[in-house]
């Protein structure tokens, strides 16, 4: 209260050591490879065969050389900086709780997984797949899924739609597609 403090400061000093972080790098592609990808998405996720070929030509979905689904997530210069993955077996490594699932380190959440359709409506989901699955939910339906724009969050962050909208202007509607749980 007297404006100096009743402890002594220690005169010991510290070197922090500095972490260093890795340059953002995509995993290798497994070259024309995409048997796991599809037997996942097809089957397991019940994703229309359509939509994963979509993704698959625009670059947003490839399988990388451990056979596992990798997402990838571009800036406004339309350069990779995000990148998601799953492994495309529902086996649980042993000592894990769940199915492999990483965010490649150096990933901008900023942008995470977004497609662009040049539309003025926006559906935000949780996960990459979630995505997918609206997109799927729009073939059953006869309606185009590219009508639409796509944000992956990869959490329950809102900042990549945040992000997105700053960037895309002429979003009109936004459509939330979360988990119907605590986070969603």
């Amino acid at each position: 209260l007297n404006g100096s403090p009743s402890y002594v400061k220690s005169k010991v000093q510290r070197d922090t050591p500095k972490i260093e972080k890795k340059p953002f790098a995509l995993p290798q592609k497994n070259a024309g490879q995409y048997k796991h990808v599809y037997a996942y998405l097809l089957k397991t996720r019940c994703i229309n065969r359509n939509v994963i070929n979509d993704m698959i030509r625009r670059d947003f979905l490839y399988e990388d050389i451990r056979g596992n689904a990798t997402f990838v997530g571009f800036n406004n210069n339309n350069e990779a900086c995000f990148c998601f993955q799953r492994g495309c077996s529902d086996k649980i490594p042993d000592g894990q709780k769940r199915a492999f699932t990483r965010v490649v380190e150096s990933s901008n959440f900023d942008f995470a997984w977004n497609v662009c359709n040049n539309s003025n409506k926006l559906f935000v989901t949780e996960a990459a797949i979630d995505s997918l699955s609206v997109m799927t939910m729009f073939e059953l339906h006869n309606m185009n899924p590219n009508n639409y724009d796509y944000v992956a969050t990869c959490g329950s962050s809102i900042r990549p739609m945040i992000n997105y909208v700053k960037n895309h202007p002429d979003i009109k509607t936004i459509y939330l597609g979360y988990d119907n749980d605590f986070k969603g």
